[in-house]
């Protein structure tokens, strides 16, 4: 089955474009739209994290439709349905807001890219540079799994946020039900502090949530570094 691709691009690119001069000036200036980390190289294979693109519409489509049925029901729930949270205009907005919330410093959400194509995406939200704290969260192409992608893009990720970012402490909530989720946050090197009760309405109904973290000093003797200094 190939990508969908919809005819109503023009329209978005449009759409993209009769924003506000401000908009257009401020997406393409700045670290947002040229942000990239990598390539890291597991086996058989090329990653690298990088800014979304307009261009990503119809591959982000294409992916969340096909893979439903394993991502809504740990996604926010929302009253409109899936497949009107997945067109071109929802990628228009949604790349305007994940390029205004990383000028802003709040965010930093990143596509994960194998082999030069869009698998999903990395995003490290709610970044405090005063508490030094940060929540990330990632979705993958449901073949991508299993092939060591996840936890590659997250390394990547965590590498720089100690590293360069300098925070201290990451945060991941997965709700109690995705086992697999919570399997893949052990192998990234989290841990599990505890569980939160009622924490987020996804798939419809409000879910209790564990909450997985991981330091800068537990990340360096994971990945085999001194400690970051504490300064950071």
């Amino acid at each position: 089955m190939k990508p969908y691709r919809p005819l109503v691009v023009l329209g978005a690119v449009c759409k993209f474009y009769s924003r506000p001069i401000r908009h257009w000036a401020e997406s393409h200036g700045g670290r947002g739209p040229n942000f990239r980390l990598g390539p890291l190289t597991p086996p058989g294979h090329r990653l690298i994290l990088r800014s979304p693109r307009l261009s990503d519409a119809s591959a982000w489509r294409f992916l969340r439709l096909r893979d439903q049925q394993s991502i809504e029901p740990f996604w926010v729930s929302s009253t409109r349905p899936w497949a009107e949270r997945h067109t071109v205009d929802a990628w228009v907005d949604d790349l305007l807001y994940m390029r205004r919330e990383a000028r802003a410093g709040r965010a930093l959400s990143l596509v994960i890219e194998v082999d030069g194509r869009f698998a999903g995406q990395l995003n490290l939200d709610h970044i405090d540079r005063c508490a030094k704290n940060a929540e990330m969260g990632i979705w993958l192409d449901s073949e991508c799994r299993n092939l060591g992608m996840a936890t590659t893009a997250c390394n990547l990720l965590l590498d720089y946020v100690f590293g360069t970012l300098g925070l201290r402490r990451v945060t991941a909530p997965v709700c109690v039900d995705n086992r697999l989720a919570a399997h893949s946050a052990k192998q990234f090197g989290f841990r599990r502090e505890g569980t939160m009760v009622s924490y987020l309405d996804v798939g419809g109904q409000r879910k209790d949530h564990d909450l997985w973290a991981i330091t800068s000093e537990m990340w360096a003797v994971r990945s085999g570094g001194g400690s970051f200094p504490s300064g950071q």
